[in-house]
């Protein structure tokens, strides 16, 4: 790999990380077209066509010894002084027959190390670690199974993975990309999911008072799913919902 490329020398990229089950990428054409919308946003000059990536994507997973079931994290980085992309497929073997079930319910905390602010580019997925690395740190230190980062002006934003939802009542609630937030694969699925369901899911600004008072919270991530949370600062919540949405979205 060049030595100009801008990934190692600034940390500019982008990353998509992809559920593999029996053999198929979930989502796939919602990671594409994301990864190449973001590289649009970014001014990248992606010259590799779709095809072509999910060809390399699936050639990289034949090339595993357990390619049924896994995690592919495709990662890309713009050269410097001229229109090439570089790019790393790395796929590793992952015992996930169905998402995650209520019994594996998180801990989680609010992060107080940093803060994840709105920008243009807030809402995607690059290379740029640095904020959920902090949060995640801390997480590991108060003995949490994730953080929840805030905004500057102090709402829940997402966690250090995942993308973040509560449940009020009826309502099912995220916060909007002008918070901060990543544009999750998963969240937006269940955004989709708004006119075929029993739940009204809107998009709304969540303060620490709104998480502290919901029924329930719980985590939505690509390769992960859906996540019930179990307790926030010493609160304890119900993970009724969660798994209702959970099945829904398995059943989808």
């Amino acid at each position: 790999m060049s030595g100009l490329n801008m990934g190692f020398r600034t940390g500019m990229g982008l990353i998509e990380t992809m559920l593999l089950r029996d053999g198929a990428i979930r989502f796939i054409a919602q990671h594409m077209a994301r990864l190449y919308n973001s590289a649009r946003k970014l001014g990248f000059k992606f010259l590799v066509e779709k095809e072509q990536l999910m060809l390399e994507l699936y050639r990289t997973i034949d090339h595993t010894q357990h390619p049924e079931n896994g995690i592919v994290r495709i990662q890309i980085f713009p050269n410097s002084g001229d229109d090439q992309i570089s790019f790393i497929i790395n796929c590793v073997p992952l015992d996930l027959p169905v998402y995650v079930k209520g019994d594996n319910a998180l801990t989680v905390g609010v992060a107080t190390k940093v803060l994840k602010c709105f920008d243009s580019v807030a809402y995607l997925k690059t290379s740029c670690r640095q904020p959920y690395i902090v949060a995640k740190n801390e997480a590991i230190e108060n003995n949490w199974d994730d953080a929840l980062l805030i905004n500057q002006y102090g709402r829940i934003v997402e966690s250090t993975i995942a993308n973040v939802f509560i449940v009020q009542g009826s309502h099912v609630l995220t916060p909007p990309l002008t918070e901060g937030c990543i544009e999750g694969i998963m969240r937006n699925e269940i955004l989709l999911m708004n006119t075929s369901s029993a739940w009204k899911v809107l998009q709304k600004e969540i303060s620490i008072e709104d998480l502290m008072n919901a029924d329930e919270v719980f985590l939505t991530n690509a390769v992960r799913g859906i996540q019930p949370v179990i307790n926030v600062k010493d609160r304890n919540y119900k993970i009724d919902v969660s798994l209702q949405i959970e099945a829904a979205i398995n059943q989808y």
